[in-house]
């Protein structure tokens, strides 16, 4: 369908030799690997994930290549619905293949494929339900998201046996988060008891007279889900004699979480936090671009997927070539 956002390839470079700019928007959806059409360019974002920093990542290159060099802008404008990116890791991530049959399938390559997130300072605060919900089919399952929460509790300093969850922590009594109460109400245990199992193997860990611990020297007493969690953290294997089917479920899913998790932990000089209230904060690994206050971290994100400082320099030009555009439109009125 002919609009302003679908544009040929010469109608974009027609546009750059006219000497004006082109600003993708900033929600792109699903981008198929754009080495198809550029191949020079096929490695430059390695591993692409469905409607995240990457997604833009290929559009802004495309269409820098395309302009030959001129200006290339943020399509900031959303107009309230168009949405922003999401992110490359957590629950959400590829939620771009969202709705999309032929696509779908690979989502969760796509999940598993994503390294070098960004690295923050401070750690989050917030381990909040709304943070792990349900992404979409092709994605997590009910337990790697309560292994993706239990982490964040971790990870946060909440400890199931000293503090108490505050009241917000429960999802609010609404139709649309039915659901999300139920499981609080029933699983949260679950979730619990990994952060337990974290807990105590940084216990074992410090205590350097501690004999270590067998299955048996706890079984009846931790769950499957805090034996796996204890694991995980001490970096052990299950022992060949204790190899019970619903430990070994809970190790393998644990642990592809905790590595992913590392995953984020990116190369960049740590960037500030951005936070809101006494618990809100944001991670655009976990949140994607949640607000436009997380730009600097959506730039720094694609500069860690790939994009170096020079690949930059048309869209820090753009503000520039916008006021020459516009400059040029006002002079040729006037004639």
């Amino acid at each position: 369908m002919a609009n302003e956002v679908g544009k040929r390839a010469d109608q974009v470079e027609r546009i750059g030799r006219l000497g004006g700019i082109v600003a993708p928007i900033l929600n792109q959806g699903d981008v198929m690997d754009f080495g198809n059409v550029l191949p020079h360019l096929a490695n430059k974002v390695p591993k692409s994930c469905a409607g995240s920093s990457t997604a833009w990542a290929s559009s802004y290159l495309y269409a820098v290549e395309k302009m030959g060099g001129r200006g290339v802008a943020i399509g900031s404008d959303i107009n309230g619905a168009a949405a922003l990116p999401g992110p490359r890791f957590g629950t959400y991530a590829a939620y771009g293949t969202h709705g999309d049959s032929h696509r779908l399938p690979l989502r969760r390559s796509q999940i598993d494929a994503q390294k070098n997130g960004v690295r923050y300072a401070t750690p989050i605060r917030d381990y909040r339900w709304h943070r792990f919900d349900e992404g979409g089919s092709h994605a997590y399952d009910r337990e790697e998201r309560e292994a993706w929460q239990a982490i964040a509790q971790y990870v946060a300093g909440f400890h199931p046996d000293r503090d108490k969850h505050p009241e917000d922590d429960v999802p609010p009594i609404a139709l649309t988060t039915l659901d999300n109460r139920l499981h609080l109400l029933f699983r949260q245990d679950n979730i619990d008891n990994i952060t337990r199992g974290f807990w105590l193997a940084d216990e074992a860990e410090a205590d350097k007279t501690a004999v270590p611990l067998t299955r048996s020297d706890v079984k009846g007493r931790w769950s499957d889900e805090q034996w796996a969690a204890y694991l995980v953290k001490r970096g052990l294997e299950p022992a060949d004699n204790e190899r019970d089917d619903d430990v070994l479920r809970w190790f393998q899913k644990i642990t592809g979480i905790w590595k992913k998790w590392h995953d984020m932990q990116g190369d960049n000089p740590p960037l500030e936090r951005n936070t809101a209230g006494p618990r809100r904060d944001f991670d655009i690994n976990l949140d994607g671009l949640a607000h436009y206050g997380l730009l600097p971290d959506f730039l720094q994100d694609m500069r860690n997927q790939g994009l170096d400082v020079k690949d930059f320099a048309p869209l820090f030009r753009s503000a520039h070539d916008y006021v020459e555009v516009w400059a040029k439109c006002e002079e040729r009125s006037r004639r």
